[in-house]
């Protein structure tokens, strides 16, 4: 079996029984539906928050590191630009309104890094370059969407001004990456004890958000979601073209690995956080919860796919 759909498919599988698991933690009434919220703020302002101070101060990766890798970091911030231009066009086009208008174009830029980008690139490239650019990823992934992305998700409210956004901006997740981003600085750790119970809830958050997942899948009604058109364009576009049309271009500028790597990160499925945190800014949680099932059952084709383009791309291109 080639290794990169062995991969896609173990992940999925993974993926399935965990969502599976809290869909029936929900459905029985072992977890009451009131208690949601409480778990998405969990997430949200202690596990993630961990997870990025983890990624960013223990990753072998050095600041002279990023410095060196700069035109590909640059690269990463033009397409994220892109893509949210990309979703906002798109989205006009579908005539798209309101909250499900936010939701469609959040989820046209971030993709599931952390379920299906990490461990199809480093099954796919195991090496230091593989962990370099997944770090790059992650940091600016992280940046982006407690910025911007915030901004787009909080567009319903009727009240927001520079105050409530700049609070809004600086939650805990990005002051832990800041944090972070200084302990890799200057190379200082954490003592054994704190780093332990950092690694340790760092670790919880996968599990965790994925049941969460399942139960925020049990409350929906899925039927209505697979007549929503925009989501078949959003597979289409943002799963599909975009990964090709940035491979061609990447293959000019980077080593193939790299090439690979940028376009499989921006054609991921839909981001689970994204959903929570469309939860928890009370928007459009439906949609956002029929994206990310329909677009990760839609990666088992798209994903291998795309590996299986990209090696003939190279050789053509080469």
């Amino acid at each position: 079996m080639n290794p990169s759909v062995q991969i896609i498919l173990t992940t999925e599988l993974m993926v399935a029984l965990l969502m599976a698991i809290g869909f029936l933690a929900l459905k029985t009434g072992l977890i009451p539906k009131d208690q949601l919220t409480g778990i998405s703020k969990l997430i949200v302002n202690v596990l993630l928050p961990m997870t990025i101070f983890n990624m960013v101060a223990n990753s072998e990766t050095v600041l002279a590191d990023y410095l060196k890798a700069m035109p590909y970091l640059g690269m990463v911030a033009l397409v994220y630009a892109f893509l949210f231009g990309l979703g906002w066009v798109v989205s006009n086009l579908l005539h798209l309104k309101g909250q499900r208008k936010d939701v469609f174009r959040m989820f046209m830029v971030y993709g599931n890094i952390a379920y299906f980008g990490i461990p199809l690139i480093t099954g796919l490239y195991p090496n230091a370059l593989s962990a370099m650019h997944l770090t790059q990823h992650n940091v600016l992934d992280a940046l982006v969407l407690w910025t911007v992305g915030i901004l787009i998700l909080t567009h319903h409210t009727e009240k927001r001004s520079v105050l409530t956004i700049i609070k809004s901006m600086m939650n805990p997740t990005m002051i832990a990456l800041i944090i972070g981003l200084v302990f890799m600085s200057f190379g200082w750790k954490l003592p054994a004890l704190g780093n332990g119970i950092v690694k340790g809830m760092a670790d919880s958050l996968k599990s965790i958000s994925l049941l969460y997942m399942g139960m925020l899948l049990a409350t929906i009604q899925p039927k209505n979601l697979l007549k929503e058109k925009s989501i078949y364009v959003l597979i289409l576009v943002k799963m599909i073209l975009v990964p090709l049309v940035l491979y061609g271009i990447a293959s000019f500028f980077f080593v193939d690995q790299s090439a690979v790597t940028i376009s499989l990160m921006f054609g991921l499925p839909g981001m689970i956080l994204v959903s929570i945190l469309v939860a928890l800014y009370q928007s459009d949680k439906d949609y956002a919860a029929g994206i990310v099932f329909m677009t990760t059952i839609a990666s088992l084709i798209t994903l291998p796919l795309l590996v299986s383009i990209f090696s003939m791309l190279h050789t053509v291109l080469k």
